[in-house]
């Protein structure tokens, strides 16, 4: 037991450090789990998030409010090289609503649609109705003012992350990342 306020101050702050929790663009390695989420993409198939996508590693852009779109834009072209760069990646657009507008699913996805006209592109738009901020804490993100770059291994671990609109330095610390996976 612990009696010194001092003491107790250390050991709080030996334990925090010790759990790993994931910093802002830094790769750790005891990370927490992306939540099951039982979701559709815009082609209407369902999917159990994260454990059926494909790719040995995924790479996930999350906007949390309409007017966000254009910052997940920047990411978009990238998510293309890497999958070139890196044949065992996959990447997806995950628009994450709170659960109670789930009731406008037909109208927000096919909104969405309207403006997503190719195939690819609908297959890896993935709506994620849930429980914000619950959703915010299990992936370990500081809130839902920007939006969030996510990579997640096989096992659907948050291995690394950022927020933000693309920049080089953002992309060269995500390509450093999927370097040392040794994803090829």
């Amino acid at each position: 037991l612990v009696r010194c306020q001092a003491c107790r101050a250390i050991c709080f702050v030996a334990i925090v450090l010790a759990m790993g929790t994931p910093a802002r663009g830094q790769a750790v390695e005891d990370v927490p789990h992306f939540p099951t989420i039982q979701a559709e993409n815009l082609l209407g198939e369902s999917l159990s998030i994260p454990q059926d996508l494909p790719g040995e590693v995924r790479v996930v852009f999350i906007a949390f409010r309409q007017r966000q779109q254009p910052q997940i834009n920047t990411w978009l072209a990238v998510g293309d090289r890497l999958e070139t760069d890196f044949p065992g990646l996959r990447y997806f657009e995950f628009p994450t609503i709170s659960w109670p507008y789930r009731v406008m699913k037909p109208m927000i996805d096919n909104g969405m649609r309207s403006g997503i006209p190719a195939r690819a592109a609908r297959a890896r738009t993935i709506t994620l109705f849930t429980n914000v901020s619950r959703f915010v804490d299990a992936v370990g993100l500081p809130g839902t003012d920007e939006i969030a770059t996510l990579v997640l291994d096989a096992q659907g671990r948050v291995r690394w992350w950022t927020t933000g609109p693309h920049t080089e330095e953002r992309e060269a610390d995500l390509r450093d990342v999927l370097s040392r996976s040794n994803i090829r």
